[in-house]
C-alpha cells in the first residue's frame, strides 16, 4: 500500500498529488438533453436509463420548452430548448456551459431539432473539450414538401461526437455509410423486469375469463395501424366467436389524433363489435399497462410503413411475458426473433395471422425460451450499466488530458 506523507502532499510532487486528486475526484457534470416529464415515448427511454445509472454524477436534465408536463419538474431540470422551432441552440448551449457538464448524453429525434444548429452546437462542444454522445431513434432520411432532412447534412459535425448509439444493425449500416464508422455502435432499446404474470388470476380480476384475448399497445397514430387490426377482428371473431380486442392506445398531446379517433370509434360501431372489446385512450402508467396485457393471449404490433427506428411500446409487450406478433416492417428487424411474424400488414393478413396463432398452442409458445433469455439480457438496469461504463471512459479520459495539459511540478 502507498503511504502518502503529509509533507509530500505540502509538496506538490505531481504523482502523489494526482493520485489523490483521482480518489477525491467530484461527481462527473452529466446532462441529458430530452423530452422529460411528458407523454413522450423517448422522454420515458431517457428516465428508464437515468433511474439505474449510479450516483456517480451531478445530473441535470436539459429539457424542451414544448412539454406538456405529468407533474412538477424536479430541480435537476432545466427547460432550454424548443423542438425545431428555433434557428439556434444557443440558449441549449448555455446551459451546458453554465453548469460546467463534462458530459453531454443526447436524444435525437428529428422533429427534435434542426439539423445545421444541432451540427454547431456539437462542434463548439467538441472545441471545448465537452464528450458528447448521441442516441438515435431514427436515422433514416425524412421527406418534406420540397425538403429532404437527412444527417448527411451534418455527417461532419457527427464525426466529432464521441459516441453515436443506435438501436438496430440497420441504423448501424446508414452511419457506416456517411463515414461514421469509428463512433457508432449499437446500444439496443430496454426492456422492465417484470415477473410471469399469474393470467387465469389477471383474467379473472378483469373479467375477462374464458375469452380468447388479443391487444394491441401504443400511442393512437396512424401509422400503429389501429383501424387495420378493428378491421380485422370480424376475420378472427368468424373463427373464435367469443374473441375480445383490447385496445390501449393513448392519445398523443402533441399529435392531431382526434380525427382518427373519431374513425376508429365509427369503424367499431359499423362492424357491429363494441360489446367485444375494450378502447382505452388514458395514458396508462406501466404497471397498468402490464397489468392489462399479462391477460392476454397474444398482444399485436400491426404497425404500418415509419421511418422509425425501432419500437420503443414494443418491450411493454415482451416485457408481459405473452406472446408477441409484428407486421414484417423494419422497425421490428432487432426483435423478430422473438415474435411471430405475420403475413402481411393488411387486415387480412393481420386477421389470418393471429387466427393461426389462435389455433395452434404450441406454436403460441414457441418463441417463450429465446424471450426469457433476451429479456434478461436487455433489461434496463443492464443498460444503464453499459452506458455508466462509456460515461466512465469519457469522463476519464477527459481527466487524463487534463492532468496531461498541466505544467509538470519542479
Amino acid at each position: 500500500m502507498d503511504i502518502i506523507s503529509f509533507e509530500e502532499l505540502i509538496r506538490g510532487t505531481t504523482e502523489t498529488f494526482e493520485r489523490v486528486t483521482l480518489v477525491l475526484r467530484k461527481k462527473v457534470g452529466l446532462g441529458w438533453i430530452t423530452t422529460w416529464n411528458t407523454k413522450c415515448g423517448i422522454a420515458s427511454y431517457s428516465s428508464y436509463l437515468i433511474q439505474y445509472l449510479p450516483a456517480a454524477y451531478d445530473l441535470r436534465i436539459l429539457a424542451s420548452n414544448q412539454d406538456y408536463l405529468l407533474s412538477e419538474d424536479g430541480p435537476e431540470v432545466i427547460r432550454c430548448w424548443e423542438n425545431s422551432t428555433v434557428k439556434n441552440l444557443d440558449e441549449l448551449e448555455e446551459a451546458i456551459l453554465s453548469e460546467g457538464l463534462e458530459v453531454v448524453v443526447l436524444q435525437f429525434q428529428f422533429a427534435f431539432f434542426r439539423l445545421r444548429p444541432l451540427g454547431k452546437l456539437l462542434e463548439k462542444l467538441h472545441a471545448r473539450g465537452i464528450k458528447t454522445i448521441i442516441f438515435f431513434h431514427a436515422t433514416k432520411d425524412v421527406n418534406k414538401p420540397g425538403l429532404k432532412v437527412s444527417l448527411s447534412q451534418i455527417a461532419q459535425s457527427l464525426e466529432l461526437a464521441d459516441r453515436l448509439l443506435v438501436h438496430s444493425a440497420a441504423d448501424l449500416h446508414r452511419l457506416q455509410i456517411l463515414g461514421l464508422s469509428h463512433n457508432a455502435q449499437l446500444f439496443p432499446q430496454g426492456v422492465h423486469e417484470v415477473a410471469n404474470p399469474d393470467v387465469a388470476h389477471l383474467r379473472s380480476r378483469l373479467g375477462f375469463r374464458g375469452r380468447p384475448i388479443v391487444g394491441t399497445y401504443g400511442f393512437l397514430l396512424p401509422h400503429k395501424g389501429i383501424i387495420e387490426l378493428i378491421e380485422a377482428f370480424p376475420l378472427i371473431q368468424a373463427e373464435h366467436p367469443r374473441a375480445t380486442l383490447l385496445l390501449v392506445n393513448a392519445l398523443h398531446p402533441k399529435a392531431p389524433v382526434k380525427n382518427l379517433l373519431r374513425r376508429c370509434l365509427a369503424r367499431i360501431e359499423s362492424l357491429g363489435i363494441q360489446d367485444r372489446g375494450l378502447f382505452i385512450n388514458a395514458y396508462l402508467d406501466d404497471d397498468e399497462s402490464l397489468c392489462l396485457f399479462g391477460s392476454a393471449d397474444r398482444v399485436v404490433y400491426q404497425y404500418q410503413q415509419t421511418s422509425e427506428s425501432s419500437s420503443a411500446a414494443i418491450r411493454l409487450g415482451l416485457a408481459s411475458h405473452r406472446p408477441v406478433a409484428i407486421t414484417p416492417i423494419d422497425i421490428f428487424e432487432d426483435v423478430k426473433e422473438l415474435c411471430h411474424v405475420l403475413p402481411g400488414i393488411s387486415p387480412g393478413d393481420i386477421g389470418l395471422g393471429i387466427n393461426q396463432l389462435l389455433k395452434d398452442p404450441q406454436l403460441l409458445d414457441s418463441r417463450g425460451e429465446i424471450r426469457q433469455n433476451w429479456l434478461k439480457t436487455h433489461s434496463w438496469r443492464t443498460l444503464a450499466g453499459h452506458l455508466h461504463a462509456i460515461i466512465q471512459d469519457l469522463a476519464r479520459d477527459n481527466a487524463d488530458n487534463g492532468e496531461k495539459s498541466k505544467p509538470k511540478v519542479a
